[in-house]
C-alpha cells in the first residue's frame, strides 16, 4: 500500500465532511419542495429542489474521486471499508441534524425561497438559508417513527438505499479485484442511475400528485425523510459489512 495511515485518515475526514454536506443538501431538496407548496410557489419549489439535487450529485463525484484515488494507490479492502464507515457516519450525523431541526429547516427554506422569488440569486438564497447557523443547533423537533404512507416510505427507502450503496459496495468490490476496478466502478453509475430513475419516474410524480390535490402532503414528505434516515443508518452499514465479509 503506497498511501500511509495519515493520508487515509485525512481522506476519511474529507469523506465524512463531504457526505455530511451532501446528505444535508439532499434533505434540503425536499424541504424546498415543501416550502414551495406552503408558499403557493410550487414551480419555484420544484426548481430549487432540482438545483440542490444537482449540487448533491456534483458532490457525489468528488466522493467517488477520493475512493478512486485510494483504489489506484492500492489501499487494502479493510481501509476501504473504514472509509465507507466514515461516509456513513457523515450521513448519519447529517440525518440526525435534519430530523431534529426539520421545522427550522422548513421555515428557513420558505424564507429563502421567497427571497429567491424577489432576487433570483442562488448565492443569495444559500446565504439566507445558512446565514444564521446557531438556530440549526437548537434541535427543537423530536425523533418520530410514525409512517403515514407505507408505499411512499418503502419506495423512498429503496431509492435512497440505492443511492447510499452505489459507491460503497462497488469500491469494496474493486478493492478485492483491482485488476477489474475500471469495469467494477462503472456499476456505481448504473446503481445510481436506477435510483434516479425510480426517484424521477415514480416517487416524484406521487409527491407531485399529493401537492396538487392538497392532501396531507407534509406527512408524505416526512415519510420520505424518515425512509432516508433508516436507509442510511440501518441498511447501508448492514450491506457494506455483509459484502466485505462475503468477499473476505
Amino acid at each position: 500500500m503506497i498511501i500511509g495511515i495519515n493520508l487515509i485518515t485525512f481522506f476519511a475526514a474529507c469523506l465524512l465532511f463531504l457526505t455530511f454536506i451532501n446528505t444535508l443538501l439532499e434533505f434540503h431538496t425536499y424541504y424546498f419542495r415543501l416550502a414551495g407548496a406552503k408558499t403557493n410557489k410550487k414551480s419555484l419549489g420544484w426548481a430549487l429542489q432540482n438545483a440542490y439535487f444537482s449540487a448533491s450529485r456534483l458532490l457525489n463525484f468528488f466522493i467517488v474521486l477520493l475512493f478512486a484515488i485510494c483504489l489506484d494507490f492500492g489501499v487494502e479492502p479493510f481501509y476501504i471499508v473504514a472509509l465507507c464507515g466514515a461516509c456513513i457516519l457523515g450521513m448519519f450525523l447529517a440525518s440526525l441534524f435534519a430530523i431534529f431541526n426539520r421545522s427550522i429547516i422548513l421555515e428557513r427554506a420558505q424564507e429563502s425561497l421567497l427571497d429567491y422569488y424577489k432576487n433570483a440569486s442562488l448565492l443569495k438564497l444559500s446565504y439566507v438559508l445558512w446565514s444564521n447557523l446557531k438556530i440549526f443547533f437548537s434541535f427543537t423537533d423530536k425523533l418520530y417513527f410514525q409512517i403515514n404512507n407505507k408505499n411512499i416510505h418503502l419506495l423512498a427507502f429503496l431509492i435512497y438505499s440505492l443511492f447510499g450503496i452505489s459507491v460503497f459496495i462497488v469500491c469494496i468490490a474493486a478493492s478485492f479485484f483491482p485488476e477489474f476496478r475500471a469495469t467494477i466502478l462503472q456499476f456505481s453509475a448504473i446503481i445510481n442511475g436506477l435510483g434516479t430513475f425510480l426517484l424521477t419516474s415514480i416517487l416524484d410524480p406521487k409527491l407531485s400528485r399529493a401537492l396538487e390535490s392538497d392532501n396531507d402532503f407534509q406527512s408524505l414528505f416526512e415519510d420520505v425523510v424518515l425512509a432516508r434516515f433508516y436507509s442510511y443508518i440501518l441498511f447501508c452499514p448492514i450491506i457494506i459489512t455483509s459484502i466485505y465479509l462475503i468477499l473476505l
